[in-house]
Order: structure tokens, then sequence, then C-alpha cells
């Protein structure tokens, strides 16, 4: 009886009959097939996406660290969180402590958009303890960033500034303009909820030319926001003219980049009296 097999498998069962061994299934042959294709044409996440199963049946740790890496960094990037968080979790239920300690505080991340700050904070300490381990700089500076914003949600200034001050001390260290735009933005934010305003301008300001130069659009996307809610509130007509159009600019590249919380904005726009875009 003749059977039809796709393109895919016809290729797999030809890549057999090139060997002496019997033909037999192999999770680690194609892992190894569907990788290579990923690579070859167009490179489809759905290759990878097989790639990574395989791998994940075939036990193969160190593939499977890698591709879930890319896979939910990618899919973390267009704010596809659900995705992303399903590849980063399988990645630490494979690898556990010897998963890498970026995609512990990405995981950490994700957690924390969906409010379950618990957790959040649980890989966050899980990652940076693998980034002290490894003298990851960056990344230490990252996940402690990533901290002080658990901190802030629960209103313990003082941690969250503990945390800020070591983050931007290795940040400057290691001329990561992106991780040092990010820490005074979230000391801004700090000043700005103990009244100190000089220092919120001041730290909000440096944030946001920083991000500007590095044109990080998820630092402009927040320090617009923060900073032209705050400037609507200052009662002088130019301030509020010029922070109605950072809310505006912070609303159009929310929207278009898929970011988080960009009703949060409309709704301050809609109280100014002010359209969206």
């Amino acid at each position: 009886m003749d059977y039809y097999v796709t393109p895919i498998v016809r290729d797999l069962l030809k890549s057999f009959e090139k060997t002496e061994e019997r033909w037999s299934f192999s999770h680690q042959q194609a892992g190894i097939y569907y990788y290579y294709y990923f690579h070859n044409i167009e490179r489809s996440l759905t290759f990878l996406e097989e790639a990574f199963y395989h791998f994940d049946k075939s036990g193969d740790k160190e593939k499977v660290q890698e591709i879930g890496d890319w896979l939910s960094r990618v899919y973390y990037n267009y704010s596809m969180y659900g995705n992303a968080f399903v590849y980063a979790r399988r990645v630490y239920e494979v690898l556990g402590d010897e998963t890498k300690g970026h995609i512990l505080n990405r995981l950490g991340l994700i957690y924390d958009l969906y409010g379950d700050y618990k957790q959040a904070l649980i890989f966050y300490q899980k990652a940076l303890a693998v980034c002290q381990k490894l003298g990851d700089k960056k990344n230490e500076g990252t996940t402690l960033n990533n901290m002080a914003t658990i901190s802030l949600a629960h209103g313990d200034y003082e941690s969250a500034l503990t945390y800020l001050e070591q983050s931007l001390k290795i940040s400057r260290e290691t001329g990561d303009k992106s991780g040092t735009s990010h820490t005074l933005h979230n000391m801004a934010i700090i000043a700005h909820e103990k009244g100190d305003i000089k220092k919120f301008m001041e730290y909000e300001t440096t944030a946001y030319q920083m991000a500007l130069d590095i044109n990080d659009a998820m630092g402009i996307y927040n320090i617009d926001r923060q900073l032209g809610y705050a400037l609507c509130q200052s009662g002088g007509e130019e301030s509020k003219k010029q922070g109605i159009e950072m809310l505006q600019r912070s609303l159009h590249i929310g929207k278009a980049a898929g970011f988080p919380d960009t009703e949060v904005v409309e709704q301050i726009l809609q109280s100014l009296g002010v359209e969206g875009e």
C-alpha cells in the first residue's frame, strides 16, 4: 500500500537511506533536521519550534536552552507574552539551576507583566544569583532594576532605591546606556512619589535624552508618559502643551509596538480633553 508523505518527511526518510543504520525514528535526528531548515528556509519559526520539540524529547539540554531562549526572546519582543512564557518556562523545567540568567530574568518579567509579583521576584532572585556567580554585570544590573519595580509596586521605596543605585553603578561602569536610562527613570518615579520635583526632573530629563540617543522605544514610551503627565500637572500653559505632545507620542509608540498599558495613556489624555493621536 502506498502512503502520501509530506516533502519534509520524504526528505527526512531519504536522509536515512544514506546511512547504514536501521530506519527508526529519532527525535535527535528530527531536531537536527528542523534546526537546519530554520537556518536555510526563510527563517520560519515553525521549523525552529519543531526543532525545539524534538530536541526536548531527545533530552538535548543544550539545544533546548539555545532554541528556547531564542523563541522566548522573539515572542517577548513581539509582545506575544504567552508564547514567550511557554518556551522560557520549559527551558527552566529542563535546565533548572543551569538556566541562563537572562532567561530567568525574562520569566520574571512575564510574571511581572501579569501581576504575579511573588513569582516574578522569585525568578529575579534566581537570575541575580546566576549573574553574580558568572560575573555577568549587564544582566545583573538589568535584574536589579527589575527587582526595584517589585519594591516600587509595594511602596517600598527604600529597597527600590537600594536596588536602583546598585544597578546604576553597574550600568555606568559597563557603558550600558539603555540600562542607565531605565534606572534613572525608575529613580525619577521614586523622587516624584517623595515630592522631590527637582530630582524628578533631573533624573527624567537625563533618562529621556539617553533613550532618544539610542532610539529605545520602550524607554521613550515610559518616559513620555511619566514626564508628559507631570508637565501637564505643573500648571503652565507651555508645559501643558509640551506634556500633551509627549503623552500623544507615548500612545503612538505604545500602540505601534504593542506595549502594555496604552489604555492608561488614553485615559490621561481623555481626562485632559485631548484626542489620543
